[in-house]
């Protein structure tokens, strides 16, 4: 049963959640309905097409993938293997979910090399914004020697105290910001669940079930990716709030414009008003555009503070458990506009929001 269970997930498409329809392989081993791909790339505001799973970049001309075409259309007819010819043809597809297997610890292997790659990178940046401190200080301390004093002690306190007041670098010094983060209550609305999804009824837990919901569309509603905003909207403040990661390897969390596109394929990044960080399996990474950016793995965090300073357009996570800012997102442009809470839960996944304390 339970290999009955892991072949059917296999053939579902991540775009439209149903069994695949005339399927093909991008470049990075993952499958889609060729229908899905095609449309999903059609209203991609990007130039080169990416895959909607790891952002890897996609080959010009995906190929078919006939074999995972016939197992999805035996499994949609609800049919079963019965004679010779049917045995023989279950083994094939056993070698090649084999095949797909060794493909995928492959590709594993390569990103972990390269988020060692761009993790050298990153220390190699903080080492020199290091350095351009230090160098800075040294020149304020000759010049202005209590007032720099007065500004390291208050950058002290903010690396101390990440969740508190934070410092923006204006070239002629550190200027303060507005204040600490205000803790607030957080729900999940449920007008905005996509169809699949399972909310608590004190709408603070939410995870992916097997089925759809019996839930009416609407425009407010996602379709057909898996996210839900959160009831509370922000247009103004320096509001924040907690999300633990109950269980599951496929999540984000994070804030979106109350305009956040809906319908079909989003772009989960700024650029498509999503402001986030997650976990997509072994890949702990910031939403970031054009591509995601990786974050070391060490800090992949089991509950999560999200921070929004909706005046200063600055969105950053912390690590609850470490008290550690784990990315920080250049200024943003809100255009006055309200900012949501916003949740995407994969398969197997549960977050949960946690109370104001």
């Amino acid at each position: 049963m339970a290999a009955a269970e892991e072949l059917q997930e296999e053939a579902i498409c991540a775009i439209c959640l149903d069994f695949f329809c005339a399927p093909v392989m991008l470049d990075c081993g993952h499958n889609f309905c060729r229908a899905c791909i095609s449309l999903c790339w059609a209203r991609a505001a990007s130039q080169c097409p990416q895959c909607p799973q790891c952002r890897q970049p996609a080959g010009p001309s995906p190929r078919p993938n006939r074999p995972l075409g016939n197992i999805a259309e035996r499994l949609r007819r609800g049919g079963r293997p019965g004679g010779p010819e049917e045995q023989i043809q279950l083994q094939l597809e056993s070698l090649w979910r084999e095949k797909g297997e060794l493909e995928k610890q492959e590709r594993k292997e390569r990103w972990i090399c390269q988020d060692y790659l761009d993790a050298g990178d990153v220390l190699s940046r903080c080492e020199r914004a290091e350095l351009q401190q230090k160098e800075w200080m040294s020149h304020k301390l000759k010049k202005e020697p209590s007032v720099c004093s007065e500004k390291a002690s208050t950058l002290e306190e903010v690396a101390r105290k990440p969740q508190g007041a934070l410092t923006t670098d204006t070239g002629e010094g550190v200027e303060e910001s507005q204040g600490p983060y205000t803790k607030v209550n957080v729900t999940l609305d449920p007008d905005t669940a996509q169809s699949r999804l399972v909310l608590s009824e004190d709408q603070r837990s939410v995870m992916q079930g097997a089925t759809q919901q019996s839930r009416l569309d609407s425009p407010e509603r996602f379709d057909p990716w898996p996210c839900v905003l959160g009831c509370e909207g922000f247009d103004s403040g320096r509001p924040c709030w907690e999300v633990e990661v109950c269980y599951g390897s496929c999540w984000a969390v994070g804030v979106a414009l109350e305009s956040v596109k809906r319908k079909g394929p989003i772009d989960m990044s700024p650029v498509g008003g999503i402001w986030a960080v997650g976990r997509y399996k072994e890949k702990f990474q910031a939403l970031t555009s054009p591509c995601p950016t990786p974050v070391l793995p060490s800090i992949v965090p089991h509950r999560v503070r999200v921070c929004l300073d909706h005046a200063g357009g600055q969105v950053m996570f912390v690590n609850v458990d470490s008290e550690a800012v784990i990315f920080a997102f250049p200024r943003a442009m809100f255009a006055g506009e309200r900012i949501h809470p916003w949740f995407w839960v994969g398969k197997g996944s549960q977050l949960k929001l946690c109370p104001e304390t």
